[in-house]
């Protein structure tokens, strides 16, 4: 049966000794962990409701949140090797090379942008969602919206 793990919020299926193929911790141990966090993905354009993403009262505050991957076609340890070797960089650029930008805005309150960096847990460029980990109350508010959006 899935599960959400506690500690590092994915729903994952326990192993055996109930610890989390994710994160290896014990599912049932709860010591140390938030338990009013949930992990959220947000699809980049979609309304979010104004409820603090971090403590789950009313937001005050938009925060923007952008996240870039480079889209070049040449493997990271060529580009290494370029870093030393500029001139031969300039022969081969790649010149169809694209950065692929992500960007929305996440409801916060005065008080949790003042004491959390809003940081996302995972990015997924090609089907441009971002997950957080947010306040539970953020996210059965943002399922609720999305389930009248459905009807």
């Amino acid at each position: 049966m899935m599960v959400e793990c506690p500690h590092c919020y994915l729903s994952v299926l326990p192993n055996s000794d109930n610890t989390c193929p994710s994160c290896g911790k014990n599912i049932n141990d709860v010591t140390g962990t938030d338990l009013s966090n949930k992990i959220v993905e947000i699809k980049i354009g979609e309304e979010l409701p104004f409820i603090c993403c971090k403590c789950g009262q009313r937001a005050d505050e938009n925060v923007i949140v952008k996240e870039t991957m480079s889209s070049s076609k040449f493997p990271v340890f060529l580009r290494i090797i370029f870093l030393f070797f500029r001139p031969l960089y300039l022969l081969v650029q790649d010149n169809n090379s694209k950065n692929i930008k992500l960007q929305l805005k996440m409801p916060i309150c005065k008080m949790c942008k003042e004491v959390h960096e809003i940081k996302p847990s995972y990015v997924d460029f090609q089907n441009n969602k971002i997950s957080f980990i947010v306040n539970s109350n953020f996210r059965e508010e943002l399922y609720k919206k999305r389930r009248k959006e459905q009807e």
